[in-house]
């Protein structure tokens, strides 16, 4: 999976500055919950590599400012800095923040969550994207602690959150329904989905086209191992 680590690097989405973790660690990261990947796709019949995709580049993207902006929002909850952010520059209180190996924003996994749970997709009760007590107990912190904290249940949301967009990406800024990810997802379907992940403004559009051959690179390994 060299590939896809240089296959970042060749477009200018290497290790900077702000970078916290190598190409490398991310790639790592996002193989060590493969087994997660595999049985979620196989359970909503989904390509895996339309989840390793995103996970691998929004984790690529995690830097200082995202760890400040965590810290910030641990600090909103609990009322204290947690204990790895205190040595970070500038944390202030702050109700959400994309977080984990996926970059998701506790308000977008319960969105993600919600509309599976009402789809008949996934159990459990809905959870309150408004939520916002200044309380470890409010929704919205629930949800994007674990989001922090749980790599498999960070990219399980992944998954989600694709079915979510395909279905209009209610509650956010709501798109035209698509066909749900499937085996057989065209590549403009494929496009359209890691598009929406992203948001309905650039760099959305043009960070999609460029993920589309990370795309190709973990489909193509994931295509030798199904045919051994």
């Amino acid at each position: 999976m060299k590939e896809a680590t240089e296959y970042m690097a060749s477009i200018g989405r290497g290790e900077t500055s702000n970078s916290i973790y190598t190409r490398r660690q991310c790639l790592e990261t996002v193989m060590t919950v493969d087994d997660v990947i595999t049985s979620t796709a196989r359970r909503y019949r989904m390509r895996k590599a339309l989840i390793q995709t995103t996970a691998f580049w929004e984790f690529c993207h995690y830097g200082t400012e995202d760890a400040v902006a965590d810290g910030g929002v641990g600090f909103y909850y609990t009322g204290v800095i947690p204990d790895w952010a205190q040595h970070l520059p500038g944390v202030t209180m702050a109700q959400d923040s994309s977080t984990g190996v996926g970059q998701i924003q506790g308000r977008v996994g319960i969105l993600a969550w919600n509309n599976s749970i009402r789809a008949g997709l996934a159990e459990g009760t809905p959870s309150d994207p408004a939520d916002v007590r200044p309380s470890p107990d409010a929704d919205r912190y629930r949800m994007w602690i674990r989001l922090l904290n749980d790599d498999a249940f960070n990219v399980r949301t992944i998954a989600h959150a694709h079915i979510w967009a395909a279905d209009g990406k209610a509650g956010d800024d709501e798109e035209t329904p698509i066909r749900r990810p499937a085996l057989d997802y065209t590549d403009t379907e494929i496009y359209e989905v890691l598009r929406r992940y992203q948001g309905s403004v650039e760099p959305a559009f043009s960070d999609a086209t460029l993920r589309m051959p990370l795309y190709a690179i973990f489909e193509k390994y994931n295509r030798i191992i199904r045919d051994s």
